[in-house]
């Protein structure tokens, strides 16, 4: 899967991305630095990594429930992504009903654009939106990787996708 970046500013999460190779840590600290003076990368000692660790350990802790400083995305994004905040662990939305949960019923090919442009990967859980009729749909870091947060959740149970 990678590892986690996390970026915070007073004890809110800014941005987070799945990156998986390693001398990209720096340059995407130093690119959301340009935007976000004083934003640090949270400490493996901090509380909330701990809980991002027993998440992805599996234990029934939810990311969605932290706290997020909204910095980025037009207001169609943000009322998109604060609708998925909603989606619980364990739980699926297609793009279309994530679309009606956002008030804006027939944008579904716009609320996969606003999945795509998601800063805020598992605290803005666009692993949980699928495509009509059962398919996965995309995801930012690879299908593997939505296989494995949506089985890590309880939602698959087998190797299929």
């Amino acid at each position: 899967m990678g590892r986690l970046l996390v970026g915070m500013q007073n004890d809110l999460v800014v941005f987070s991305h799945l990156v998986r190779r390693r001398p990209d840590v720096k340059a995407i600290l130093a690119r959301e630095a340009e935007g976000f003076p004083g934003i640090h990368a949270l400490q493996n000692d901090h509380p909330l990594a701990a809980q991002l660790r027993r998440y992805l350990d599996g234990d029934p802790v939810d990311p969605v429930d932290v706290p997020v400083l909204w910095t980025r995305g037009t207001d169609f994004q943000q009322r998109v992504w604060r609708a998925l905040r909603g989606v619980r662990r364990g739980n699926v939305v297609t793009y279309a009903q994530l679309a009606a949960l956002a008030g804006a019923p027939r944008a579904a090919r716009a609320v996969g654009n606003a999945m795509a442009s998601n800063p805020l990967v598992l605290f803005v859980p666009c692993h949980r939106v699928v495509a009509a009729g059962g398919s996965l749909g995309g995801f930012s870091a690879g299908l593997d990787t939505k296989r494995h947060l949506l089985r890590l959740e309880g939602r698959i149970h087998d190797h299929s996708g």
